[in-house]
């Protein structure tokens, strides 16, 4: 199993969504978070999931973009790191 680094601009990402979602229904934020932690659980595992894309930034390379199964409508996208795998950030799709 892989070690989970969570870049801080990341981390931060998943506290504003975590609170716009809470907004509303405090319950449905904490849920949210659960799935998030849910899902980095499962690429710790397996690092290799999701799709390979072409990015062109060193920061950034060979990340890889993987959809949570337990939050439909978001994206993870994690890449690898010396320390293990590195979560580089998630993206919501917009309400319908």
């Amino acid at each position: 199993m892989s070690r989970i680094i969570r870049r801080p601009a990341a981390k931060q990402d998943l506290i504003e969504q975590a609170d716009y979602i809470a907004r509303n229904n405090l319950q449905a934020g904490y849920r949210f978070l659960d799935a998030v932690e849910e899902t980095l659980e499962l690429l710790s595992r397996f690092p290799e999931t999701g799709k390979s894309r072409k990015v062109y930034s060193r920061v950034f390379a060979n990340v890889r973009q993987f959809p949570s199964p337990a939050l439909k409508s978001t994206l993870f996208f994690t890449g690898p790191s010396k320390l293990g795998l590195r979560y580089c950030g998630s993206c919501m799709a917009p309400a319908t």
